[in-house]
């Protein structure tokens, strides 16, 4: 009987798995979703166990073998084997990578690296060009590792050195071997009496003459077991005493584990479940109809900003926990989790776990492992929690579906609420889509059935939408000396600061000013790395590439022609706060953006501050533009309503009256109306006159039907593939060749198949951002009405063995892309 056979996704950019024999010592500790150590090529890699084969495709004694489980138990189930799998097909990337993303960077393995000498001492002429240190660590130690080496080395040579000597017939050899995980379980010191506790000593007349070891022996008698961190502050120096007594058999000392939560420290008072209104009642009993089937369905609801969105995910949620099933919550930025998991806890309590990227490893790592050992039922995180490993999955929420942030833009490039929607799908699940501003593929997807619409017109105690005012900034007044400020902007502003009101001012543009100029020559200082200007940061005096986060001074002189008159021109966040600050200097402004809000927790320290009117202005980006209950603010002064409208992108006029929208929405959400400004070249422009009358519905009907005549998403679909190299004319070629690819396996009829028409090919183009990065990109699109011919024409392409990358070479594909930049 052949030895079985372990198929293995491992992390790599390769639409491929492998297979590998399974020694008889490892047994049935490899199976479907553990973690396995294999050798690959010269090292060794972890990967995941996908599938086991009794036969592979190449003779057994080809195959390497598995080295090592070291879990020795399942990461993956079989739902989110079958899960992943179709991300991997669907956005054509490596399953391995689909994988890895969706464990929390914690649980990554480590490889580590050892080296030692072929010979000692190693022949004289091999050493040329090392450092004194190097050659002093060589003589000190039999082998290292690649730590020592990095710490003894000094410069490149010595670390090229090394690789080259590592490979064959060099004089260092390379041992691998695995080293843990990048975090492990935290634990901490307990003690407790053991088995010879001495009986109780008369006590003393005088507690002060109490020895330490009657001491520590009386607090574990009348508190039970302690962690020794509490001993501590109970008993002086009782380490001594401790060891003594353990030695004898008194006490027993044993780790317990303790879990990092991001939550700790933070009190939850329980709150009870709402009464609904009757938009509320109607959704949640659709909802807890569906969810009483056991099969899966789609529902879009569909609320004006501040309708209570929130409580019905909390009563759909209730539902499902009733069930006896788990519930997915999915917000766009970690900035919406703070709030949304507040309001959970105070409902569920400890059911509920949190996964995102603002996490420390270690919290993410003991979250990750509360949810896949059952302990938490509820998961609330951004857009790779929907990997979470939830048991029984009932209901999946995606609260502002339409925001673009679940779109990941690097490898695996998938969409979290397309995601979502599938793996609701597979488990016979409920999904529950919400928006005030529903995606024009979400609203498409109602319109024809896919998508049950629920809505909630009004928003709670029937308060009033703020007003939305629009200001021509072709022919306003403006603020003398604030040029970028309306006269009528900043009367209302002054307005509700004497009604000791809040106001939020919105730009969706980080930074001071868009780029610095030369006066003289008329060139923009420019990214070394990126086609880009630099923004100019004046609280840093810095330039900022805020693509590749390239920064360096200000300078003094322009590079292109050494004058010395470089002007500052644009405007973002942190001009407004200057120019704010000149007008209302007694007011207490706040700027938020992702400039300020770097250090940890500091988000959650700003908005408690708004709440409870710390501050008087708040200069904001998009980061406050959805979610956020602000009561107390009653105006919104938008200062250039135009900035995401003049991107060259199909998808900018929706992306606008989204933007706008939820950030009109943060107006008047208390007792007190509220009124929105928008500062605007385009007041005519559809976009902004549904803005004005909060019309979603009237802006829909307005797009879709511009979307269909285009044949753009979502009446097609469309793949991008990014072919880059830092050579520009390679990446020319590349795209050149990876076109001719294209156009061969559309004129073949077996790449699209009988039934679909072929697709069409966009390009090849240079990308609007011609260098990024350090490297030049070119771009190829690919559209039909359907995905199938789309998949079809690009596996034929790139598995062409004629179409070779070069060094340094890439092709990156981008299905149903977001960003066409």
């Amino acid at each position: 009987m052949s030895a079985p056979i372990a198929e293995v996704a491992l992390n790599l950019p390769l639409r491929q798995t492998f297979d590998y024999l399974i020694p008889e010592a490892l047994g049935s500790a490899v199976a479907p979703g553990c973690r396995v150590v294999v050798p690959f090529g010269a090292r060794l890699k972890s990967g995941i166990v996908v599938a086991l084969k009794a036969a592979a495709d190449v003779a057994p004694e080809r195959l390497k073998a598995v080295q090592r489980a070291p879990e020795g138990a399942p990461l993956f189930s079989a739902e989110l084997l079958r899960f992943t799998r179709w991300v991997a097909d669907y956005y054509l990337c490596g399953w391995g990578e689909v994988l890895e993303a969706a464990l929390p960077q914690g649980m990554a393995a480590k490889i580590a690296a050892r080296f030692r000498l072929r010979a000692h001492p190693p022949p004289a002429e091999t050493l040329a060009g090392l450092s004194q240190a190097a050659r002093a660590l060589l003589a000190q130690h039999a082998e290292w590792s690649l730590g020592q080496w990095r710490r003894s080395a000094r410069g490149e040579s010595d670390a090229r050195w090394l690789w080259r000597q590592a490979r064959p017939g060099g004089v260092v050899a390379v041992e691998y071997e695995y080293a843990g995980t990048r975090q492990r379980p935290r634990t901490e010191v307990w003690v407790k009496l053991g088995p010879r506790e001495p009986a109780p000593a008369r006590a003393r007349r005088n507690p002060l003459k109490e020895t330490v070891q009657e001491r520590v022996l009386r607090v574990l008698r009348e508190e039970g077991p302690v962690p020794m961190a509490r001993l501590k502050s109970q008993v002086v120096h009782p380490s001594p005493a401790v060891k003594r007594l353990e030695g004898e058999g008194a006490l027993v000392r044993y780790e317990q584990p303790v879990a990092r939560l991001p939550h700790a420290g933070t009190p939850v008072r329980p709150e009870p479940f709402l009464a609904p209104t009757p938009e509320q009642a109607a959704a949640m009993e659709a909802v807890r109809a569906a969810l009483g089937s056991g099969r899966y369905r789609g529902f879009l609801l569909e609320g004006v900003t501040g309708s209570g969105k929130t409580e019905v995910y909390l009563h759909a949620v209730r539902e499902t926990l009733a069930a006896g099933r788990s519930a997915l919550v999915l917000v766009p930025e970690i900035a919406l989790t703070a709030s949304m998991v507040g309001r959970f806890r105070a409902r569920f309590g400890e059911a509920v776990a949190v996964l995102h990227s603002g996490m420390s490893e270690g919290e993410r790592f003991d979250e990750w492992n509360r949810v896949h050992a059952g302990r938490a039922r509820i998961v609330i995180g951004a857009r790779s929690a929907v990997f979470a490993p939830l048991a029984d999955l009932g209901l999946v929420v995606v609260d502002e579906e339409h925001d673009t942030s679940y779109k990941q833009d690097e490898a695996p490039r998938y969409n979290g609420r397309d995601a979502a929607l599938m793996r609701a799908h597979q488990n016979g699940a409920v999904a529950l889509l919400g928006s005030a501003t529903p995606s024009m593929e979400a609203a498409h997807n109602a319109g024809v059935g896919k998508l049950t619409r629920l809505t909630l017109p009004s928003r709670i105690q029937a308060r009033a939408l703020p007003a939305v005012e629009l200001l021509d900034l072709r022919t306003v007044p403006r603020q003398p000396g604030c040029a970028f400020f309306s006269l009528p902007l900043v009367e209302a502003l002054r307005e509700t600061l004497r009604r000791r009101e809040q106001a939020l001012v919105f730009l969706n543009r980080r930074g001071f000013a868009q780029l610095l100029r030369c006066g003289a020559c008329g060139e923009p200082v420019t990214c070394p790395n990126c086609s880009l200007a630099l923004t100019y940061h004046q609280t840093e005096r810095r330039l900022r590439c805020h693509r590749c986060d390239h920064s360096q001074p200000r300078p003094t002189q322009c590079p292109a022609c050494a004058a010395a008159a470089l002007d500052v021109l644009g405007l973002g966040t942190q001009r407004l706060e200057q120019d704010l600050a000149l007008m209302f200097p007694a007011a207490r402004i706040l700027r938020m953006d992702s400039d300020s809000l770097r250090r940890r927790g500091e988000l959650e320290r700003m908005l408690e501050g708004i709440r409870d009117h710390r501050f008087d202005l708040v200069i904001g980006t998009q980061v406050l533009s959805k979610g956020h209950d602000f009561p107390k603010i009653t105006l919104v002064g938008a200062v250039l309503g135009d900035v995401s409208l003049n991107m060259p992108d199909f998808r900018a006029p929706e992306r606008t009256f989204q933007l706008l929208t939820q950030m009109a929405g943060r107006a008047g959400r208390g007792e007190r109306p509220g009124r929105v400004l928008i500062q605007t070249y385009n007041p005519q422009h559809y976009a902004f006159a549904h803005v004005r009358s909060h019309d979603t519905a009237g802006f829909t009907a307005a797009e879709l039907p511009i979307r269909q005549g285009a044949q753009s998403p979502p009446y097609a679909h469309l793949a991008l593939v990014w072919a880059s190299s830092p050579d520009a004319g390679r990446a020319a070629r590349l795209a050149e060749a990876l076109g001719q690819r294209l156009r061969e396996a559309i004129a073949r009829p077996a790449a699209t198949g009988p039934a679909a028409p072929a697709p069409t090919l966009l390009g090849p183009a240079e990308a609007p951002i011609r260098k990024l990065a350090g490297r030049y990109r070119w771009m190829l699109g690919l559209s039909a009405e359907t995905i199938g011919p789309i998949h079809r024409t690009l596996r034929a392409a790139l598995d062409d063995p004629a179409l070779k990358l070069g060094a340094q070479e890439r092709l990156a594909v981008d299905v149903d892309p977001y960003n066409l930049m």
